[in-house]
């Protein structure tokens, strides 16, 4: 299993884990070549419809976007999850998974062929990088539905690095990171350099941030929207922003759900019931009930 949170970022789908630390060469093309099982195919509109419910796949343990807290499933996903079961006029029924080894792995797994350990498919996978490379890498996938625009963004500690923060400070600050991640590549490669301020490694973000509220590290780079939902710990001390990102060619991508690619009329349901979401304010007010800001994507 590949770490989760690598894998959702979009330098995934160029680099490999190898790369991503060591910044060498970009991950080979992987594609949907191969023969579903008959047992996960997946379901029509007209079936989902029937049965009113839809299968909703969402990752596992990735606050603020989804979790299991206490038996019940939580998160900005969850709630667009929703969003798009309303839009169909059904149930959703949410299927929180573990992310595959990249993001071209979960489709494999999630929504055309099932796991190699066995189960079935989801009928509509979130948070899926919109990308046209990862789409021609998988042809037995249909991206659609795109719904908001992540970032890679900054927190820090306001008593070190001030209001308004340049990158290039960053060289004289410690810098929190989750390890294997966009940010970790970008300043452990190309902003920081020997006898700088280390790039401090944390597990995941969660663990960053609560360092940052402790004062151990000055900042955390990584998505906007785990900093925004991390900054909880630190309160008042601490602020969020987004900041030019010099040489980091994924700094900012669109989300989208995924599709097995032979259910268009599916594709154009969800697309309809996510653009009537954006356009009335309701994807909006999802992404304020986990305290995130929202910025919809680019649909023209």
């Amino acid at each position: 299993m590949g770490d989760p949170k690598l894998y959702r970022d979009p330098s995934a789908l160029k680099l490999s884990r190898r790369a991503l630390l060591g910044g060498a060469t970009a991950l080979g093309a992987v594609t949907g070549a191969g023969l579903a099982r008959a047992d996960v195919v997946g379901d029509t509109l007209e079936v989902i419809r029937a049965r009113n419910s839809i299968k909703i796949g969402a990752y596992d343990d990735f606050a603020p976007y989804s979790w299991r807290e206490n038996g019940e499933v939580k998160g900005v996903d969850i709630e667009v999850g929703k969003l798009i079961a309303d839009g169909l006029k059904v149930k959703p029924d949410f299927d929180l998974r573990r992310s595959d080894e990249n993001v071209d792995g979960d489709l494999r797994s999630h929504v055309w062929r099932g796991p190699l350990t066995g189960g079935g498919v989801v009928n509509v996978m979130m948070r899926i990088p919109y990308d046209k490379d990862l789409q021609l890498r998988n042809d037995m996938a249909k991206l659609t539905g795109r719904y908001a625009v992540e970032k890679i963004a900054l927190a820090w500690r306001w008593q070190s690095l001030g209001q308004k923060p340049e990158v290039t400070m960053l060289r004289d600050y410690r810098t929190g990171v989750e390890i294997a991640s966009t940010a970790d590549y970008y300043l452990t490669n190309i902003v920081k350099g020997p006898g700088q301020k280390a790039v401090v490694h944390f597990k995941t973000m969660e663990d960053a941030m609560k360092s940052l509220a402790r004062g151990e590290v000055d900042a955390v780079m990584g998505p906007l929207g785990q900093l925004e939902y991390g900054k909880r710990h630190g309160g008042d001390a601490v602020q969020t922003g987004t900041l030019l990102l010099p040489g980091l060619a994924y700094g900012r991508w669109t989300l989208c759900t995924a599709i097995r690619t032979n259910y268009r009329d599916l594709g154009y349901a969800i697309d309809d019931a996510l653009k009537a979401a954006i356009k009335d304010g309701r994807m909006e007010a999802a992404f304020k009930k986990f305290s995130l800001s929202y910025t919809a994507p680019d649909l023209a």
